[in-house]
């Protein structure tokens, strides 16, 4: 590979870039002190920046790579190795230049090193301290500090101290290719005297590996291959893939650790319902994100930026991500924006900066916000914290833009009304999706599918028995009925529809206490159903002590459960009771910035809601499910009693 091409031949051309123009200070915010090492130390390097000189009986000599020790005696005459002194230091020079000199300076922050970097500011620009003639400048000081340079390395990006800014050139190291992971992964086969043909198979796990390994610095990739060897994942006989992919994306999960507001998630593999528009857009534009498509190659297809999904707590956004990240067979990373706001004076945007860039580097991947609103509190105020979330926000919306790298973002809100108009305007998402109430066939298939997914665990659990354990227990937890859709749909239809809210606040508008669920409302049904039907179960063991236990085919039988279950939904609060307003205000928003339905099958239609005179055309409704018409009639009728006190008045 060409050495321009490699990681440190590209830092080497910025840095000579930002000496060309005359910039005293550069400034590598990194945590890989490697690259640094080899732009000081390496062959292709040394002499490059500046050339590397020592003193030597009254002579300038340059020194060659590989000469940066010299052996000597000690006082017992034995032979050791002494680092030579010459103009690469570690500080700046107090007061006097030599010759010209490369400063390579390490801290946490860049700010701990203003006074000392000023003081050479002053020096390499001829101003004078004060009056005082021990203060005065030689020239050949100045000379030969026009001639230096000074490199500040910090672990991450800092705010440069004001007073510096002028005389600073932020330089960042960039991402290894593809290429150089490559040669990376050679290099250590051939060191463990492996040969390249056990790729030769297995060329799709390679080019995975090199996907996978991309945001690692060059060390940690050879620390990995060292451990995926060493644990015989790779060796002479063959490739365990599981494994070999396993290792690094630990590795990768244990690197985000540190690092602030990062996650590195486990995929989850429920399923989501009533999403459908969703997942067939997944689906259709899946193939661009992988690197070697020839379709977006052949006709310069862009990869898609992001989704922004939209609705009520509890209707599946989180879990979209989730399947979001296994459609497009990317690790899924999250990014909790309230982790990186600061105390200090633009630390938040340099804490976003930052995260941003280390989530690029990791691409491809699925970058998560959930919640998005709560990071972005303060963006559309009047600078009530000061204006952070409002540069956060800036500073987000600019690396939207910007980014190429197939880094799929999917941003999740509860509440539209908190999120600022400019996140909404074309060019920031390639799609914005809302969720709403599920409608029954949704609900039904959202209950069947945790029943099923509770029988899976419960059989893993059965599997963990000995056998004659296993004998003794029910073979299933719920009986087959209860995971069909139907089951679900005659409780729904069934517990519904209620009696009217004789304690409603509104006295004009008698909404009724009907039973319409949310997702998080249907887990939590379930979780208190089954809680309540145990019980009962107890209950009856203890009065049948006496008899004989015959073993039963399953821990909860239908009628049993449904009693039960019915029980559990008319006790219960659920958010399509107790948050109409709020239904019917996040309806008006979506509407005004035209959203589009997650759900393939919406029981509302904007082309029926009139924005001027803030009402929905009410239609007849006789042909559908009982859980339909009611939800329909209760979400239309809190649109047109709510919206016009809402906003009708501000109107006028």
């Amino acid at each position: 590979m060409d050495f321009a091409k490699k990681q440190v031949g590209k830092l080497l051309q910025q840095v000579k870039l930002a000496m060309l123009s005359h910039t005293p200070i550069i400034y590598i915010p990194t945590p890989n002190i490697e690259v640094i090492k080899e732009l000081l130390y390496s062959p292709e390097c040394t002499n490059a920046i500046i050339p590397r000189t020592r003193e030597r009986n009254g002579r300038t000599e340059i020194l060659e790579s590989g000469q940066f020790f010299e052996k000597k005696k000690d006082k017992d005459n034995n032979e050791v190795e002494e680092s030579i002194i010459d103009n690469y230091k570690s500080n700046i020079p107090k007061r006097f230049f030599a010759r010209p000199t490369l400063a390579c300076i390490y801290c946490n922050k860049i700010a701990e090193k203003t006074s000392e970097l000023c003081s050479f500011v002053r020096l390499y620009l001829d101003i004078k301290s004060n009056s005082n003639s021990e203060n005065y400048n030689r020239p050949e000081d100045v000379r030969f500090a026009r001639q230096s340079v000074c490199l500040v390395v910090t672990p991450s990006l800092q705010e440069v101290p004001e007073q510096l800014r002028p005389y600073v050139r932020i330089v960042t190291v960039e991402p290894l290719e593809d290429e150089e992971i490559e040669e990376i992964i050679y290099s250590q086969l051939l060191e463990h005297q492996i040969g390249l043909d056990v790729f030769r198979e297995k060329m799709d796990l390679l080019k995975e590996m090199k996907e996978s390994f991309r945001g690692l610095s060059s060390l940690r990739i050879k620390n990995i291959m060292s451990q995926i060897i060493l644990s015989q994942s790779i060796d002479f006989d063959g490739i365990v893939e599981r494994d070999v992919l396993e290792t690094i994306h630990s590795a990768k999960k244990e690197l985000l650790a540190g690092q602030l507001g990062l996650k590195w998630e486990t995929i989850s593999d429920d399923e989501v319902a009533g999403l459908d528009n969703v997942t067939e857009w997944l689906d259709k534009h899946a193939p661009l994100f992988k690197p070697d498509s020839e379709q977006a190659k052949r006709n310069q297809l862009d990869i898609p930026s992001g989704i922004l999904m939209v609705g009520i707590p509890g209707s599946g956004k989180s879990l979209m991500a989730h399947v979001t990240a296994r459609t497009l067979k990317m690790p899924l990373i999250s990014l909790n924006m309230g982790m990186l706001r600061g105390g200090i004076v633009g630390e938040s945007e340099h804490n976003m900066k930052e995260a941003l860039r280390i989530a690029e580097n990791m691409a491809p991947c699925v970058l998560w916000i959930d919640e998005i609103e709560k990071a972005m509190s303060g963006s559309n105020s009047d600078g009530g914290d000061s204006g952070v979330g409002q540069r956060m926000f800036g500073t987000f919306l600019t690396w939207m833009q910007e980014k190429s790298s197939a880094c799929f973002v999917f941003a999740t809100s509860n509440d539209i009304s908190q999120l600022p108009p400019e996140l909404f305007r074309s060019g920031r998402f390639d799609k914005k999706y809302f969720t709403f109430m599920p409608r029954l066939e949704e609900c039904a298939a959202i209950f069947s599918g945790k029943i099923r997914k509770q029988n899976e665990k419960y059989e893993e659990y059965l599997d963990g028995l000995e056998k004659k354990v296993r004998r003794t227990m029910p073979q299933k937890l719920f009986e087959d009925k209860i995971a069909e859709p139907k089951f679900w749909w005659d409780v729904l239809n069934k517990t519904c529809y209620q009696t009217k809210d004789a304690d409603n606040k509104d006295k004009d508008y008698h909404r009724p206490t009907n039973k319409l669920l949310s997702g998080a409302d249907i887990a939590s049904i379930v979780k208190e159903a089954k809680f309540e039907a145990y019980q009962q179960l107890t209950s009856i063991e203890k009065k049948s002590e006496s008899c004989e236990a015959q073993p039963m085919d399953c821990v909860y039988e239908e009628e049993s459960f449904k009693a039960v279950v019915e029980k559990v939904i008319i006790n219960s609060k659920p958010y399509g009771e107790t948050n109409l307003k709020d239904l019917a205000k996040s309806f008006h928003l979506l509407y005004q910035n035209q959203f589009t339905p997650a759900s393939k099958n919406p029981f509302l239609d904007f082309s029926k809601y009139n924005d001027d005179k803030l009402n929905y055309a009410e239609q007849k409704c006789d042909a559908l499910e009982k859980y339909d018409k009611t939800l329909y009639d209760s979400i239309v009728g809190a649109i047109n009693y709510y919206l016009p006190k809402i906003y009708g008045e501000a109107r006028q």
